[in-house]
């Protein structure tokens, strides 16, 4: 590699979203910096963008394929690792789990995690797949509850985004803007920026525990830790009876709430199985699809449907609001009453209901939207927690109250891929991702007992407690194999110790490795791998994470890294596992599901590749050729 700058990203955290440069100097790598012809960062890198050059010179790297020769196994045991070549660990490894695969699949255990970002985006479908085990286990984000609501009301993953392009009036709970997710993608920038660039009268209003960075420029408002929910329920209860002002339109059109609700609390369904509306304007009921409706009525009260006394489900909403008053919500949370009324009028205050916006589409054409000017957003500070969901469904509830749903200054829903938005029979939105309804089964058909959990993110620790006694819990099989990427469930769970006695019941452990932590020392084989600046990556860029700007709206960026040269022993992640495929005899399914599923080019990017580029059964490629191929394809052909 030459001496002098070269392009890349940054992947030391889970997005992998700031473009930077590192400089080469006699061979090794001695300076980093983000890129300042970058439109979302602008050149910034946080501390752990900078720390990628220590990644790389690491010395408690694992620089060689390893094999365990002590059949002991433990925390404090010594492996006893000796080094093999490149082709005696992929034979090893490939030999044993060919073996499995023929006899039984669902004996192998196939794990990702953030640690191996770049792995996790690319093949955490694929491998599991064309194997045919249904004991895929993701064990990043354990105590993670960021994409239920979001894929639940918004039908979208991972999550959506607040767009501060317009606002005047932002409460931010449990967010720490940048720092939180250790991202630069702007929106520290946008925030500060309307504060002291943007709209003088723009008010942020933090309610956090703590003064956080952003509180001590805006307005904190201290809030006794878990009493989040109590606020919230405050903030609407006051909205609804107090204020008694809300953005109609919105919830008449693009919401539920005047959808009628029976005694057993489930729609009113007319003879033909819709559910059913009264429309105001005529006072007749109708189904929620009828071109003649006009005027849905969202406070409909004393109706029958076919005999069934029913009311609008907006009705019942703000029943179950009525004594979470200021007074009672300050017991719980700490926040007076007097201030919890504030927010609440200032909030409604400053949210623009029924005004619109002319904006350019696609085709340049100016289109008149909805614009808001007020926000809520709730972050992992408080998602992270007993009652997180709720909060966060409690801060999409105050979106809608003032249609800030999926509209210029409102709560956006940012993710591109296939989940995409749509209506399901009844007329709302069909639940994506975690919000999907899955029906439990037994005996169960994951080792994670996830078919008992129809809301979760990831269950690893389960996966560890079934390995220890499988019977135990209705399977008629042990495991017999692992391979963990990027992931170390020892060290990231709440039971460390559960998932080490599960991890020594099984006999074959394989660990594609950077570094020797709990789970290589737990391993058989170690397939040494490159470290972060040494891979060889892509990354999509197509919305900011944390808070939306007008900078970062509609950014698409596609970033490449040119990686440095290895300086040991160690593989590109994607092709060790791609080799396998072929020494296992498995490249044609794999190829196969690939083709199938798309090229990952990024958390959210998934790309189908034209029938002309598809993968060739039985052709081995590398993971440069799959880039290429999805890189243009996402790009329609242009290099």
């Amino acid at each position: 590699m030459k001496d002098g700058w070269h392009y890349g990203h940054c992947r030391m955290c889970m997005r992998g979203t700031c473009p930077n440069l590192y400089r080469v100097e006699n061979g090794i790598a001695v300076e980093v910096m983000g890129n300042p012809n970058t439109p979302t960062t602008k050149g910034a890198l946080c501390a752990k963008g900078q720390t990628i050059l220590q990644n790389t010179y690491n010395a408690y790297r694992v620089k060689a394929p390893m094999k365990r020769t002590n059949p002991e196994k433990g925390l404090d045991v010594d492996p006893k690792w000796v080094e093999i070549s490149w082709d005696e660990a992929l034979d090893t490894v490939a030999g044993k789990l060919a073996d499995i695969r023929k006899r039984d699949p669902r004996r192998f255990l196939y794990q990702v995690g953030f640690g191996d970002m770049d792995f996790f985006c690319t093949f955490m479908f694929y491998f599991a797949q064309c194997f045919g085990t249904p004991n895929f286990v993701k064990s990043n984000g354990i105590l993670c509850t960021l994409h239920y609501a979001s894929d639940l009301v918004q039908g979208v993953f991972p999550g959506s985004v607040p767009d501060a392009s317009y606002c005047r009036y932002f409460i931010a709970m449990g967010l720490n803007v940048g720092m939180g997710i250790g991202s630069c993608e702007g929106g520290t920038r946008g925030i500060f920026d309307l504060m002291y660039k943007g709209n003088k009268d723009f008010r942020l209003v933090v309610v956090d525990p703590r003064c956080s960075p952003e509180a001590s420029k805006g307005e904190w408002v201290p809030i006794k830790p878990g009493g989040d929910l109590a606020f919230l329920m405050g903030l609407i209860h006051v909205i609804l009876y107090e204020i008694k002002k809300v953005d109609d339109h919105f919830l008449q059109w693009r919401t539920n709430a005047p959808y009628l609700i029976g005694p057993d609390g489930y729609y009113v369904r007319g003879k033909n199985g819709k559910p059913q509306i009264r429309d105001a304007a005529d006072g007749k009921i109708k189904s929620f699809d009828d071109k003649s409706l006009r005027n849905p009525d969202i406070w409909a009260t004393n109706q029958k449907v076919n005999g069934v006394p029913c009311q609008a489900s907006m009705v019942l909403v703000k029943e179950g609001f009525k004594n979470s008053t200021p007074e009672w919500a300050e017991t719980i949370c700490d926040v007076p009453a007097a201030k919890i009324r504030q927010i609440a009028n200032e909030y409604i205050a400053n949210a623009r209901i029924g005004e619109t916006i002319l904006l350019p589409n696609s085709k340049g054409e100016m289109v008149r939207m909805p614009v808001r000017g007020s926000m809520i957003e709730g972050k992992r500070g408080i998602k992270n927690q007993r009652d997180g969901v709720h909060c966060d469904l409690l801060c999409k509830m105050m979106a809608m109250l003032i249609g800030g749903v999926d509209v210029p200054g409102g709560t956006v829903a940012k993710a591109r891929s296939s989940y995409h938005l749509k209506p399901d029979a009844d007329g709302v939105v069909e639940p994506k991702g975690e919000a999907r309804d899955n029906p439990m089964s037994y005996p169960p058909k994951h080792i994670n007992l996830s078919d008992y959990f129809p809301h979760k993110h990831t269950l690893p620790v389960l996966a560890y407690k079934v390995a220890q006694d499988p019977k135990k819990y209705g399977f008629d099989y042990e495991l017999e194999a692992s391979l963990t990427v990027g992931s170390n469930p020892i060290a990231s769970t709440t039971e460390p110790y559960e998932v080490l006695k599960g991890v020594k019941k099984i006999p074959f452990v394989v660990n594609i490795a950077y570094h020797y932590d709990e789970m290589a020392q737990m391993s058989d084989i170690l397939l040494a791998s490159h470290s972060v600046l040494e891979r060889e990556s892509v990354n999509c860029f197509e919305g900011a994470f944390d808070l939306s700007t007008l900078e970062t709206n509609n950014q698409r960026l596609m970033m490449y890294r040119d990686p440095l040269p290895p300086i040991y022993n160690t593989r590109q992640p994607q092709d060790i596992i791609i080799e396998l495929c072929e020494r296992m005899g498995m490249i044609e399914d794999f190829n196969a599901n690939l083709n199938k599923v798309g090229v990952v080019l990024g958390e959210v990017t998934t790309v189908q590749l034209p029938s002309e580029e598809q993968l060739k059964p039985g052709k081995r490629y590398t993971i440069s050729e799959i880039w290429d191929k999805g890189t243009r394809a996402a790009f329609n052909g242009r290099g």
